[in-house]
């Protein structure tokens, strides 16, 4: 029974499957985040271990802090490492999703610049991978990017109303 229990634990453990899993679909993730972030420009390179801790060199080949950069840098690596993890399920999974809805995606501290690669990446999702895209945001310059039904949502006495 010890024996089986050390067998256990070892499988379980920090050195086990789930280091075994995690190993092996690091490389994946880290590729798939740098593309993201080379398609949203920006001036960082990310790199995770198997803790999922940051290893984040910026444009002058300087390992830095997530809290060195601005609020918008730090969206596009938020957003980079989102689309990353829905990537990686996909490949690994082999379950995706047709639909996707994304609420407020491009709202705050975007300029209108990443507000543009990020429509990019998700007209790509919708072109090349047959997805149909949801965007819900107040960012008015949106509308020009839609390839579909535009519906607008306006608040009157305290109600959302479609216009």
């Amino acid at each position: 029974d010890v024996n089986i229990l050390d067998q256990l634990k070892f499988i379980l453990g920090e050195n086990g499957v789930k280091s075994f899993i995690i190993n092996k679909m690091l490389g994946i993730f880290n590729t798939k985040v740098n593309e993201y972030l080379m398609r949203l420009n920006a001036n960082c390179s990310i790199e995770f271990n198997e803790f999922f801790e940051e290893k984040i060199i910026n444009d002058k080949k300087h390992e830095c802090s997530y809290f060195n950069f601005s609020s918008g840098e730090r969206r596009n690596i938020d957003i980079a490492i989102m689309f990353a993890f829905m990537d990686l399920q996909k490949l690994q999974g082999k379950f995706d999703c047709n639909l996707g809805i994304y609420d407020e995606l491009i709202d705050g501290s975007l300029d209108s610049e990443g507000v543009k690669y990020i429509i990019d990446i998700l007209q790509d999702k919708c072109n090349n991978e047959g997805k149909a895209i949801y965007l819900v945001t107040h960012r008015k310059e949106a509308k020009a990017y839609a390839s579909g039904e535009v519906v607008t949502i306006e608040k009157h006495g305290g109600n959302s109303r479609r216009v």
